[in-house]
């Protein structure tokens, strides 16, 4: 429907018509009464009765479908499928491939002729399967039989529900609830469980026992073992010399080393974590809320709700966003925070590099000490935000001004209310030799008004769109009352449509003219000295064409 209208994207030639929405006319492209009757080159419609896209054609859409190739069809309830071989009126009675009568009795034929792509009057189709719902289901061809709800045989397992189970690839049995066996195809591992008397499971390196008293495990060299006590009581497992687990009264107190590291816990009180290995320190009291962590990346503390401090991105958690005072400092970046960072936040970026920081020189100071280096944002009461970015990203267009000026930066200041919404923000160029000079801007008030300039672009909108500008190398856009009136120029010519009567045009390039008003009711054209028309469809001056 709006490839068929004067909302198209498709630039518009001069000779259409522009009654809409009585009528649009635009080389093959025709709309009457839009949209409910329209034509071009690929079909018709005429909403709601019929429509057509090449060779598929509807009726009364969705209750009826042709596809005027193969004579495949859907009317109402009613279907014919050529080229699956269905044919039926749901949910009454169907035959081709799937034969049924209601609900009731069923069988689907697989198609042999056309898997085998041989002549259709070579082979007759096969039964695949057949079932009187809802008590019998037949799969020939997977061997499979279903007798709902208690008989259940499907080639590879056999079930009495709900009582046996039993897999012929593993030759693995349940006898619910009480006897569980369990085996892999090659026979490598096994388990069985007498529940709740024992459980035993193997394979070629472990063994593993449990009981309601407890349990037993061990592996065949002897390297891994575990022993337990009443479950949650006692519980210690050995991976080797150095690595271990012990657990009493799990979880209030556990032990575990690996190599040289090692971690305990006295649950929630007091965890702390050692680990030479990654110069790891960590003591945690309360579940966190009070923190002390070393490790090769750095440094933090932690004493909830009061203050927190980092010095590196990886030590740092939703805790810190919602203590009083924070500040955390990374290689080239801070944060600080006063009353929680929901009430007050300031981010400071392109600081001195922490990691190697670099010695100032006459002819090369350090990066800190170039006046409006440092980027920063403030965030109050999560509403309000400004900021300062000293390495904003740059379109091409400011890019191509900042080439044209040696020695100068680009930095982007912005202003912002209830997340941004309400912005104001703008891009400056400054160097040694050029002033301050702003060269890209953004406006916006939701709902009412938004702006945004900048070397290459000039656009506006107003009252949600009812009235927009845009201009650009390549193009000059109007468009008032949300396309009432429109205007675009491109290359020299402009083109002018006031909905739903009025079309004009001008083309410099060409020396040429054309208006009209209700298509021929008046139409004026001129290119170069020769001038004609129509006046109440009735033509006069040049002929044009």
């Amino acid at each position: 429907m709006i490839r068929l209208s004067p909302f198209s994207a498709d630039e518009p030639s001069a000779k259409r018509v522009n009654l809409w929405p009585l009528w649009y006319a635009d080389g093959a492209r025709n709309a009457v009464i839009w949209p409910l009757i329209d034509w071009d080159d690929r079909g018709f419609a005429a909403r709601p009765f019929a429509a057509r896209d090449g060779d598929q054609l509807d009726l009364l859409w969705p209750l009826a479908h042709v596809e005027l190739d193969d004579g495949s069809f859907w009317a109402l309830t009613a279907y014919h499928d050529v080229g699956d071989d269905l044919h039926g009126l749901f949910p009454l009675a169907g035959w081709g491939q799937l034969n049924y009568v209601g609900p009731v009795w069923w069988t689907l034929e697989r198609d042999r002729r056309i898997a085998a792509g041989a002549d259709p009057g070579a082979e007759p189709n096969e039964v695949d399967g057949y079932g009187l719902f809802p008590l019998l289901w037949r799969d020939l061809d997977h061997d499979t039989t279903v007798v709902f709800p208690l008989w259940w045989d499907l080639r590879d397992s056999f079930a009495l529900a709900p009582f046996w189970w039993h897999d012929r690839n593993s030759d693995s049995r349940v006898l619910f609830p009480f006897w569980w066996e369990f085996a892999t195809q090659d026979g490598s591992e096994r388990s069985r469980t007498l529940f709740p008397l024992f459980h035993w499971a193997q394979d070629a390196a472990h063994r593993r026992l449990v009981t309601p008293l407890g349990g037993r495990g061990w592996s065949a060299d002897g390297s891994i073992e575990f022993t337990n006590v009443l479950g949650p009581l006692w519980h210690r497992s050995s991976y080797g010399p150095d690595d271990s687990y012990t657990a009493f009264l799990w979880p209030l107190w556990t032990d575990e080393r690996l190599g040289r590291s090692r971690e305990t816990s006295l649950f929630p009180l007091w965890s702390r974590a050692v680990d030479p290995d990654r110069a790891l320190d960590e003591t945690c009291v309360l579940l966190g809320m009070g923190r002390h962590r070393v490790d090769e990346a750095g440094e933090s503390w932690r004493a909830w709700p009061l203050f927190a401090t980092s010095n590196h991105a990886s030590h740092e958690s939703f805790f810190d966003w919602f203590t009083l005072v924070g500040h955390r400092r990374h290689e080239t970046s801070s944060q600080f925070q006063f009353g929680t960072a929901l009430v007050f936040e300031l981010d400071r970026w392109d600081l001195p590099s922490t990691a190697a920081p670099a010695a100032a020189t006459a002819a090369a100071p350090a990066v800190a000490a170039v006046a409006g280096d440092t980027s920063w944002q403030a965030h109050v009461a999560a509403l309000l935000s400004f900021g300062h970015d000293a390495s904003p990203p740059l379109n091409d267009a400011v890019l191509a001004a900042l080439e044209a000026a040696p020695d100068a930066s680009a930095a982007t200041d912005h202003a912002g209310f209830l997340f941004d919404w309400f912005l104001a923000e703008w891009t400056t160029l400054e160097g040694p030799a050029l002033p301050p000079t702003t060269v890209a801007r953004h406006t916006r008030i939701p709902l009412l008004f938004e702006h945004e300039r900048d070397p290459s672009r000039n656009e506006w909108d107003t009252l949600l769109w009812c009235v927009h500008s845009k201009e650009c190398p390549h193009e000059k856009r109007f468009v008032a009352g949300w396309g009432l009136y429109r205007k675009v120029e491109r290359g020299g010519r402009v083109t002018r449509d006031l909905f739903p009567f009025i079309t004009w045009d001008d083309d410099a390039a060409a020396d040429a003219s054309e208006f009209s008003f209700l298509w021929r009711l008046w139409h004026r054209e001129r290119r170069g000295e020769r001038t004609g028309g129509h006046f109440l469809f009735i033509p006069w001056g040049d002929d044009f064409g």
